[in-house]
């Protein structure tokens, strides 16, 4: 199931990533997302897209 941004619509799978010490296993990565209330919802933000908001907020 992939994670879904609410504000960009982007979605992000889950990644397979590959250290050198561990070649052999995969380790999953989860996707860099927030939740955050607005009013009685939960919604699932991207820390990036928190970052621009946050900028928005701050130059409006």
């Amino acid at each position: 199931m992939p994670a879904f941004c609410a504000i960009t619509g982007t979605t992000y799978r889950m990644v397979r990533k590959r250290s050198k010490s561990m070649q052999g296993t995969l380790t999953k990565v989860k996707p860099n997302l927030q939740k955050i209330k607005i009013g009685n919802k939960r919604i699932k933000i991207s820390t990036r897209a928190l970052r621009t908001m946050k900028k928005a907020f701050k130059t409006a």
